[in-house]
């Protein structure tokens, strides 16, 4: 049987590092999608095939990568990976706080380079599975203004208008409601998420449950329902009724 083979989309405006990165993701074993500009990023992603990894370069000739980073979380939950020749430490904070899972400083050591796609790859396959092969019991939820359903993996308002959550968002909101009242801690949250503790990525963690707040219509500066634990994680202590 013939195995089927892990999808990197390559974003990268530069013919020649595009047809290097390429080769050697090539003789490790990936299908790459290339994507010169960010036109032809979103030309990809809506064509609904899998992509387990993006390595986007933010300096394209259509679009800054890092404004494009919201933009591309709409269609995919895909690990995004940055490979950008800015190397200065707030080019990689303002990066992962955009929403990248990763930054790698260009000029690429390519050992590094196929070891971090590996295991990010890994790491959404793992979450992957769990997601989708694994579902809990169709139940639906209702907090607020909202209904969390299960059986769909997303949130719906009383009128029944479809939110706008990522599978890796409701996954968090989830867990949340399902632990109303308890503090669950960065570390486990980002392992829920991502297959993988990592003491580098907490920062992630608070940037999605930011997203999750403004979706759900939070007030950041005072929320009523996800509450931030300083210095440990976050708790739900929003009013909950099970419907089904």
């Amino acid at each position: 049987m013939q195995n089927i083979k892990d999808t990197v989309l390559l974003v990268e405006d530069d013919l020649c590092i595009r047809e290097l990165e390429k080769h050697d993701l090539q003789q490790d074993g990936y299908d790459v999608l290339e994507a010169p500009d960010a036109c032809t990023i979103f030309q990809i992603l809506k064509r609904d095939c899998r992509i387990d990894t993006i390595l986007l370069d933010i300096g394209l000739p259509d679009g800054n990568g890092l404004d494009l980073i919201a933009k591309i979380r709409e269609h995919t939950d895909a690990p995004i990976i940055i490979v950008s020749g800015r190397n200065g430490t707030t080019d990689r904070v303002v990066g992962l706080e955009m929403g990248a899972d990763d930054y790698i400083s260009k000029p690429i050591e390519i050992r590094e380079f196929l070891a971090r796609v590996r295991a990010h790859v890994r790491r959404y396959k793992e979450s992957s599975t769990t997601t989708f092969f694994h579902p809990p019991k169709p139940t639906k939820v209702k907090f607020g203004r909202w209904v969390l359903d299960r059986s769909k993996y997303q949130i719906f308002d009383i009128e029944g208008s479809e939110g706008s959550l990522t599978t890796k968002e409701f996954i968090l909101l989830d867990a949340l409601i399902t632990a109303t009242g308890r503090t669950l801690s960065r570390e486990h949250l980002f392992t829920l998420v991502h297959g993988e503790s990592s003491d580098s990525y907490d920062r992630a963690i608070d940037v999605q449950i930011t997203r999750i707040r403004h979706k759900i219509c939070e007030d950041a500066r005072n929320p009523q329902m996800i509450k931030t634990v300083r210095g440990i994680g976050y708790m739900f202590e929003g009013k909950i009724e099970i419907l089904g």
